[in-house]
């Protein structure tokens, strides 16, 4: 799957054909009541941007509780959920504003290298 922002890098192969590789630097996911939750996005997000398993990521809970996050975000007797965490999350920057939106970015450094 393919973002705004995404980069491009074609290159030719030995045997002709062109390979390219397309490197994330941001997602951002809208959620809605349909989703499964703040923490399955989160890590959704996070593997997608990081091209890595969730399994091969480490446990969502180890920088913040999942709970407090949905906690925080649940829905309040006036209907309106506001406000924003960041935290660091396996090498990116994890935002989530009003508990609608997810916002993952590679800190800078965690790019992948080209193999």
């Amino acid at each position: 799957m393919i973002f705004p922002g995404d980069e491009s890098d074609d290159t030719d192969t030995e045997d002709g054909t062109i390979s390219s590789t397309y490197v994330a630097e941001s997602l951002s996911l809208e959620l809605s009541p349909e989703t499964e939750g703040l923490a399955t996005s989160i890590v959704e997000a996070t593997a997608t941007i990081t091209d890595q398993s969730i399994l091969d990521l480490e446990p969502l809970y180890t920088v913040i509780d999942p709970d407090a996050l949905e906690t925080l975000f649940c829905d309040r007797t006036d209907g309106r959920r506001q406000g924003e965490v960041s935290f660091a999350y396996s090498g990116c920057a994890v935002t989530v504003t009003d508990g609608e939106r997810v916002t993952v970015r590679r800190q800078p450094g965690d790019v992948a290298a080209d193999d």
